[in-house]
């Protein structure tokens, strides 16, 4: 029987099949995971997202990109991702080449041979995989979730940015006693004489947004407590996000409670969050029925076509939440909804009709516009 192979030698067998070193990484790591053989050959988060498959906006992938007046820069949060991807990038390389000589079971081969097969054959990196990086948090995503995006992460630094100016500017107008659970509570210590703040992440989906604001969003608050509610009308979908809710505590207990409901965007909240919420944020389904048959087979065919398809025309869910938002919204609250590049200006058009002061859009990594952000200015 030949003796096993090395490490590089799989590598560079994975490399040649797939097309993709950074992918030939990943998936060593996870066969020698699964397989017990330990230790990290280079993590999906340590090759960052660009170019990774899968990683753009389906809505951009069918035709719908073109950049549409964007205003601003991505904002101050974004930058500490960027250089920390670079960072592990670097630092996952420097593993690789340390460890390319150690010997891979047989059983390690076999499994990266049947994970290349079913990549070649279509099936998305992140599925097969089973995990996905999105910002700081580590992600569990199968077919019953959308695969968490660049363009997203990069929304959900528009939505901290925002998050920030509005308790900072609009004060602490805010009953203490609304909220889920203890978050709510100001007689905990270090939590200061303020109320809450309460964040809700409209299709939560995997949990990606609504974890990623408990987990990056107190330290932006002066010392006020942190409420996230997590909405999405799929069980399926809640299960994952539930999964990933336990996980990510584990990694940052001092987190803010994250509660997740299911149920049809606003309806699934309770009634007393009415003129509460601090800050919405939601990344719906925009991409047409039209533009759904032009997808690419590896979107088409394995993401979840209800997280994907707004309706007919595909801003059908972008408008029920813009037309519903500001009722929701405390003073100097701000709704942050990510769209397809051409819906841009539409969707701002609709914030100013229903009910919000000022509109700005903002725009992702590749200057395409990307979050509409709507703001209520004070109280009525």
């Amino acid at each position: 029987m030949s003796e096993e192979p090395s490490v590089r030698d799989l590598l560079f067998q994975a490399a040649r099949q797939l097309g993709s070193a950074s992918e030939a990484r990943w998936v060593v790591e996870h066969a020698m995971a699964q397989a017990g053989a330990g230790g990290h050959v280079g993590s999906p988060g340590a090759g960052g997202h660009v170019g990774s498959p899968g990683a753009g906006s389906p809505a951009d992938s069918a035709g719908a990109g073109g950049h549409v007046g964007s205003c601003g820069e991505p904002g101050r949060h974004q930058t500490a991702r960027q250089l920390s991807s670079a960072g592990s990038r670097s630092a996952a390389n420097a593993v690789v080449m340390a460890r390319r000589h150690q010997t891979v079971p047989y059983a390690v081969v076999d499994a990266v041979h049947d994970i290349v097969e079913r990549r070649l054959a279509g099936e998305p990196l992140q599925y097969l995989l089973g995990a996905w990086p999105f910002r700081r948090l580590e992600l569990t995503v199968d077919h019953r979730v959308l695969i968490p995006r660049p363009e997203t992460e990069v929304v959900v630094g528009h939505a901290l940015d925002e998050l920030e100016r509005a308790v900072a500017e609009g004060g602490d107008p805010w009953p203490a006693a609304r909220g889920p659970g203890r978050a709510w509570r100001t007689d905990q210590p270090g939590q200061g004489a303020g109320g809450g703040v309460l964040a809700v992440d409209l299709g939560t989906g995997s949990g990606a947004i609504a974890l990623s604001l408990a987990v990056e969003g107190p330290g932006l608050l002066g010392g006020r407590t942190l409420a996230v509610w997590g909405v999405d009308d799929s069980p399926d979908a809640l299960a994952v996000a539930q999964r990933n809710l336990v996980a990510t505590r584990e990694t940052y207990p001092a987190m803010a409670d994250v509660e997740l409901v299911e149920g049809d965007w606003f309806e699934a909240l309770p009634r007393s969050l009415l003129g509460a919420v601090t800050l919405v944020v939601a990344n719906p389904p925009y991409v047409s029925e039209a533009e759904w048959a032009t997808l690419d087979p590896e979107v088409r065919e394995h993401e979840p076509r209800r997280a994907l398809v707004g309706g007919p025309e595909g801003g059908e869910a972008i408008d029920r939440i813009v037309q519903t938002a500001s009722r929701w919204l405390a003073p100097w609250g701000v709704l942050v909804i990510e769209v397809a590049p051409h819906q841009a200006d539409d969707v701002a058009l609709q914030a100013l009709v229903h009910g919000f002061d000022g509109v700005l859009v903002r725009p992702d990594l590749a200057g395409r516009s990307r979050a509409v952000v709507a703001r209520r200015w004070g109280a009525r």
